[in-house]
């Protein structure tokens, strides 16, 4: 008797494995989602630096679904009609809270000065470098260094 109790366990063990090795799924994407989030656009959770690699925490974070945004993006979104104000709600981005991005797929402008993206809501401050400009400076593109900032990201 106890030995065809030994094996019904055995047996029952092996079967339990089996169904749970085969409802078990492999998640190779972070299954983080972003905290703000509008439409296709979003920001990182966490902050970076000028000198990191921003595709990479893009992907660390969000996994392959998910790319650093350009202000070929954001012109495209607020040409089309889309609401900027909305969007930088919407993304906790205030008055002069900024973002890094990119521009026509280039990270840097000019030597280790990388782009960002800053809400003025009008005029930026006199000491702002602006490439480019939305909503009569309501966002506005510029570029630094040594900054720990989120990244803007875009939804592939």
């Amino acid at each position: 008797m106890l030995k065809v109790f030994k094996k019904v366990s055995v047996v029952v063990i092996i079967l339990v494995s089996v169904y749970l090795i085969q409802s078990c799924q492999v998640i190779d994407e972070p299954t983080v989602q972003p905290i703000y989030r509008y439409g296709n656009f979003a920001r990182t959770n966490n902050k970076y630096t000028d000198k990191d690699d921003w595709t990479k925490a893009v992907r660390n974070e969000f996994g392959d679904g998910w790319r650093v945004a350009a202000w070929n993006d954001l012109k495209a979104f607020y040409n089309s009609g889309g609401n900027l104000t909305e969007l930088l709600d919407a993304l906790n981005i205030k008055k002069l809270n900024t973002v890094w991005l990119t521009r026509n797929g280039q990270k840097y402008w000019s030597g280790s000065r990388c782009y960002l993206a800053e809400r003025h809501v009008g005029n930026p401050p006199y000491t702002f470098l602006v490439h480019d400009q939305l909503g009569n400076y309501l966002l506005s593109l510029g570029s630094w260094y040594d900054l720990e900032l989120p990244i803007l990201i875009y939804k592939k």
